[in-house]
């Protein structure tokens, strides 16, 4: 099916299964900084380090969230090419 294609879109909408992906992924995220922030074992240099590159997937995660989406032309057309 033509409408499951997604493309790089900014005025397309964001299919669902992307949006529980990437919201699964900043959930992760935010987890895992405020699991490692409050670790009294590891050592606060490397505790940043951690956070630093979490905080740039997170970023990034969020970033291809609001970029991916569906064309609605394509949604219609198959729609219409069942009945």
């Amino acid at each position: 099916m033509e409408a499951e294609k997604t493309v790089i879109s900014i005025k397309h909408p964001t299919p669902a299964w992307a949006n529980w992906v990437f919201r699964s992924a900043l959930l992760i995220g935010t987890t895992l900084n405020t699991t490692i922030v409050q670790a009294p074992r590891i050592p606060q240099d490397i505790k940043l380090d951690i956070i630093y590159w979490s905080g740039i997937f997170v970023a990034i995660i969020w970033g291809f969230s609001r970029i991916i989406g569906v064309k609605i032309e394509d949604i219609k057309t198959n729609t219409n090419d069942q009945h």
